[in-house]
Order: structure tokens, then sequence, then C-alpha cells
């Protein structure tokens, strides 16, 4: 399901990317500046209703917590990019409670 919706992602965003996505309406990153410049979205969000929990604590699986662990450890080593330990410094600026979404 998950790489349906990926797929129709790129798909859309090849084909239709006016439409899809117009220019400024989706953050970026500024690997010159090494900043994100946000997008209109984040003037147009809105509460989201709750849903319930399906799980009785908020704690990953082990099965997730060893695949992010596996994850971290490919995308931080021989295949990191050379800008990405300049921007993850700058996440903290761009966290949800910064945006008041907490």
């Amino acid at each position: 399901m998950n790489k349906a919706a990926c797929a129709l992602h790129n798909w859309l965003r090849n084909t239709s990317p006016n439409s899809y996505t117009p220019p400024g309406s989706v953050d970026y990153e500024d690997t010159v500046n090494i900043t994100v410049v946000t997008g209109l979205w984040r003037a147009q969000i809105t509460q989201l209703r709750s849903i319930q929990r399906s799980r009785i604590t908020n704690r990953p699986t082990k099965i997730s917590q060893k695949l992010r662990d596996s994850n971290k450890a490919h995308f931080s080593g021989d295949w990191a990019i050379e800008w990405q330990a300049r921007m993850n410094a700058w996440i903290h600026v761009f966290s949800w409670e910064n945006f008041g979404l907490n």
C-alpha cells in the first residue's frame, strides 16, 4: 500500500507538477544556504481530528526499532550525503512545536 501511494505521488509530481504541487506549495531544502524554505501549505494547516489509538502504549514494536536502527546505520554511514549532517542541525528550527502543532 505504501509503495503504491509513493508511486502515485511520484507519478503525479512528474506528470502534473503545476496542479498537483504548484510552485511554492511545499517545503524545500536550500542546500547552498543550508536552510529549509517553508511552503504555502503551512499557512493552511487546520486541526486534525483525533483518532483512537490501536495500541495501549506509544512505544514502537521491536521489529520497528530494529528496522529504524538498521536504516539509521545504513543512511548515516556509506550512503550519507555530504550536506546531511549540516541539515540535521537545522531540523530543530522546523519542529512541530515551533509551528504550534505539538
